[in-house]
């Protein structure tokens, strides 16, 4: 298992089971929610809707300077997987 890739996976490669739990609060998803995931004997991976808006409206009153752009962009819309990839290679290639 690793983190901060904000996707969820789960992928063998030989004898090694790597996962990718998710994303609580800044997925790169098909939808907006909390992806996670549930380690044991076997690992299940999670998805937990809630009130965005809520959220949103929580971000807005922090007083962080992004606020407004963080929750349209990262709460009420989220980038998929292919969206952030294009972005992170785009910035690698300058």
């Amino acid at each position: 298992m690793h983190g901060h890739t904000h996707i969820q996976y789960e992928r063998r490669l030989g004898a090694r089971h790597v996962i990718g739990p998710g994303s609580v609060g800044m997925p790169y998803a098909p939808a907006p929610g909390a992806y996670w995931g549930m380690f044991g004997p076997e690992y299940e991976p999670r998805f937990t809707a809630y009130d965005l808006e809520r959220a949103a409206a929580l971000i807005r009153a922090s007083g962080y300077p992004s606020a407004e752009e963080f929750a349209a962009e990262n709460v009420l819309r989220v980038p998929t997987a292919e969206e952030a990839m294009d972005v992170f290679e785009a910035r690698a290639t300058r």
